[in-house]
C-alpha cells in the first residue's frame, strides 16, 4: 500500500549499485508486536508492523490510526493475532511519525492505543 505519491528509492551515490538512504526510525509496541516507522530516502516513510495479541473477531473491520492521518485497512487479522503488514507514507519524513499515537480500531470500537512512539538514532 502507498499514501499518494510515487515512492523513489534513494539516490545513487556515483558507486553503482549503492544506494544511500537514512535510516532514522521510531517505534511503538502494543498489542504484542512492534510498529515501526523508517524513513526512506529524503519524503518517504515506510511503516512495518505486525500483531501477536488482542484481535478477537476475523470479520470486523480492522483498520489502523496512525496520528492525524487517514485510517489505514489492517487485513489479515486471525485472532489473536494480525499478519505482519507495510505501507508507505509519501511527502512526510520521520518527525511526523515521532511522539504520536497509533490506534487499532475493529468497526467502531477501539481495540488498542499505543504509547507514543519513540525515536531511534
Amino acid at each position: 500500500m502507498a499514501h499518494e505519491g510515487a515512492s523513489r528509492p534513494g539516490r545513487l551515490n556515483g558507486t553503482e549499485g549503492v544506494i544511500e538512504m537514512s535510516s532514522t526510525t521510531a517505534y511503538t509496541d502494543f498489542l504484542g508486536g512492534r510498529v515501526t516507522f523508517t524513513q526512506i530516502g529524503t519524503d518517504l516513510v515506510r511503516m512495518t508492523g505486525g500483531f501477536s495479541d488482542g484481535f478477537e473477531d476475523a470479520d470486523a473491520e480492522h483498520q489502523i490510526y496512525v496520528g492525524d492521518f487517514p485510517a489505514i485497512a489492517l487485513d489479515g487479522v486471525e485472532p489473536p493475532a494480525a499478519k505482519p503488514f507495510e505501507y508507505d507514507f509519501n511527502g512526510v519524513t520521520i518527525e511526523d511519525f515521532t511522539g504520536i499515537v497509533l490506534r487499532v480500531t475493529a468497526g467502531d470500537t477501539i481495540i488498542a492505543t499505543s504509547e507514543s512512539t519513540i525515536a531511534v538514532d
